[in-house]
């Protein structure tokens, strides 16, 4: 399925003039400013009595540009769009016309276009700047760029628009525009991708079990016959996987659904002038191999689950390449039927081969893990001697390098109880808690006999384990990950009773707020300002709380939302919510009673609603736009446009209005 900067697609392609302008587009060059600053606000829309839109000159309330059109927007980089009737309209959606003027006026596309859309880039979906697509009565789509008031693509010459930027696009899959270049996709190919690094086309040849590679201009290096391409940039190298025999259709789909894929397919090893260097036959597709310092210096395919290898370079099969976290300070870990030794730097075994599994960890040390009969495993840990550093008594032993809590240790995992050992073996954390621990800082959560505490990094238990939940403020709501804070507020912990009453406690323990709730939440951006949410018992009504100055907002709110310097907070009352402003303190700023009070960022200001009527509060709960208005709509540059009775206008913050004197 094509995809599209809009869904919208033409319906035929009349016929068409060549180059960029076609015989339905009228246009002039554009004069356009490309600043956007105040001036553009310099000319603001009226409406006459007549229903028609212009333009006034702010400052003097003079008309500007006399009242032409049906609607008329505000102006951006010296342009604005404008509509006129559709003497041809067919439908009510095709009832406009839609075009452009600048700031004197003159069209620069004249009002001709049925609809219009937004450019998006392929696959990060932002928008293009100055582009738009457009369709024209007859249904056919073409491309404009606004700044420089040209088509840049012209109406129904195409159906199929994938732009990478302004400069570079691609159209119905055929044709590539780069930097004004055009470059054309192989004979009976389309393309797919375009790779922009390298200037190469990924393409297809009829369908998609058909792929290829193809420079811009056109040289065919892989020739469209795999249903797989990757590219390897780092040893300018293809991989071109395929069947590794002919099948019908209904053959293939038969083979994948019985997933039977046991040497079925081949990957080609391919150069960058598409010469085969070698093939391999495996169960999968073949791919990179990272090796332990991270580089792909490798290729690997597997045959009935066994990897084998080759070279990048030249395509020749090699030995399997021997891990790097098997080497430390000069000693290799080696493998002898199904056990692991150690071998010195000269090559002589120091530790025999006699371990289910041996690996390199902290100082000089190595995590073993032994047969402690014909079921069970046991771990320890020995040094460069084979001594037993820690006796092998463990289910799990977990090695961690951290600096933070208690510093580099083990995690163990002994009688289905969990602990925490240094790496001499001595114990940090005795091993009584029902799962393993975390530590932010110098603090971790433990659970014991189903109930959660915290200790410290010495093991002691700085909030006993009496509570049936607990979370760090340090850690992100239902995750464990620690969060990236930047206040400077110690820890604090939510807590929860057997009465499933919730709490807060600082680091030590001590109430900070009591088993009063029926929720108490963390918000990692409000935490910073000191705030936490609190809920009634019943969990329906919200509230705040705040570390800092110790103010309570009840929970007795269905809403509850903190702005810079005030709070909103809003009760149902049969099908409508009733709005208020706080002040960080719980004081009114505003009456109550408004039915809509809606944030406006870009301006501060809360557009609101009240009796019916609309207007405009500041966040000090002052009204500084009377609710007279019968609607009210937010525009740019602190203005608004406005209903009241039948007349429509603009109106700024100071409360002046943008309409024509009446005589």
């Amino acid at each position: 399925m094509a995809l599209f900067c809009h869904p919208a697609k033409a319906q035929h392609k009349p016929a068409q003039q060549n180059g960029a302008v076609s015989k339905q587009g009228t246009l002039h060059k554009a004069n356009v400013n490309m600043t956007d600053t105040q001036e553009q606000f310099q000319l603001i829309p009226f409406r006459d009595r007549k229903g028609k839109w212009g333009y006034l000159q702010r400052s003097t309330m003079e008309p500007r540009i006399p009242p032409l059109y049906l609607t008329a927007d505000l102006f951006y980089h010296g342009l604005a769009r404008v509509s006129v009737a559709n003497p041809k309209a067919s439908n009510e959606q095709a009832g406009s016309l839609y075009g452009w003027i600048d700031t004197t006026g003159k069209a620069i596309f004249e009002p001709q276009f049925t609809a219009i859309y937004d450019v998006n880039t392929f696959g990060n979906k932002e928008k293009i700047a100055g582009l738009k697509m457009v369709a024209m009565p007859d249904g056919a789509h073409g491309i404009i760029d606004l700044y420089k008031g040209e088509w840049l693509v012209a109406p129904g010459k195409f159906d199929d628009f994938f732009f990478y930027d302004r400069d570079h696009f691609l159209l119905d899959k055929k044709l590539f525009f780069a930097d004004g270049k055009l470059y054309k996709a192989p004979a009976g190919c389309t393309i797919t991708v375009v790779d922009q690094e390298n200037r190469l086309f990924y393409i297809e040849k009829g369908n998609e079990l058909h792929k290829g590679v193809a420079t811009w201009e056109g040289e065919i290096i892989v020739p469209p016959k795999y249903m797989e391409i990757n590219y390897i940039p780092d040893h300018h190298r293809y991989f071109a996987g395929r069947m590794y025999k002919s099948f019908t259709e209904a053959a293939l789909i038969a083979l994948l659904k019985s997933g039977d894929t046991h040497n079925k397919v081949v990957t080609a090893l391919l150069d960058d002038k598409g010469n085969i260097l070698g093939q391999y036959r495996g169960d999968y597709f073949a791919d990179t191999y990272k090796d332990s310092n991270g580089n792909y210096s490798l290729g690997m395919y597997t045959q009935s689950d066994s990897n084998f290898y080759f070279s990048l370079e030249t395509g020749k099969e090699v030995m399997a390449p021997e891990d790097a976290n098997n080497k430390k300070d000069g000693y290799r870990l080696f493998k002898k039927a199904e056990h692991w030794g150690l071998m010195d730097r000269k090559e002589q075994v120091v530790i025999a081969p006699m371990y289910r599994q041996l690996a390199f960890v902290g100082n000089h040390l190595i995590l073993a893990t032994k047969a402690a009969g014909p079921y069970e495993m046991l771990m320890g840990v020995l040094d460069y001697s084979g001594h037993e550093v820690i006796t092998f008594k463990y289910t799990r032993l977990e090695y961690d390098p951290s600096q933070s809590g208690p510093g580099p240790h083990f995690n163990v995992y002994k009688d289905d109880k969990y602990g925490m050992i240094d790496p001499e073996g001595n114990v940090i954390i005795p091993i009584i808690y029902s799962s393993g621990m975390y530590f932010t800082g110098e603090r971790a959560e433990v659970y014991r006999n189903y109930l959660h505490g915290v200790i410290d990094s010495h093991g002691k238990e700085v909030i006993p384990c009496i509570y049936k939940t607990i979370f760090s403020s340090k850690l992100q709501d239902g995750e464990e990950k620690e969060a990236v804070f930047s206040n400077p507020l110690p820890e604090y912990y939510r807590v929860e009773n057997d009465a499933q009453r919730w709490a807060l406690l600082d680091s030590t323990g001590k109430v900070v707020l009591p088993f009063d709730y029926g929720f108490v939440s963390v918000d990692e951006r409000l935490l910073a300002r000191g705030w936490v949410g609190i809920e009634d018992t019943a969990r329906r009504h919200y509230g705040k709380y705040n570390i800092k100055t110790g103010v309570i907002i009840p929970p007795v709110y269905d809403i509850i939302q903190l702005f810079d310097g005030c709070i909103k907070v809003a009760n149902r009352v049969g099908n409508d919510y009733v709005y208020q402003l706080l002040d960080e303190n719980g004081k009114a700023l505003s009456e109550g009673g408004y039915t809509l009070m809606d944030y406006k960022a870009g301006a501060g200001y809360f557009l609101c609603r009240k009796d019916g009527k609309y207007g405009v509060l500041n966040t000090k709960g002052q009204i500084i736009l009377p609710l007279k208005y019968d609607y009210l709509w937010e525009e740019d540059g602190n203005l608004l446009r406005t209903e009241a009775g039948d007349a429509y206008f603009y109106i700024d913050l100071t409360g002046k209005e943008y309409k024509l004197a009446t005589k």
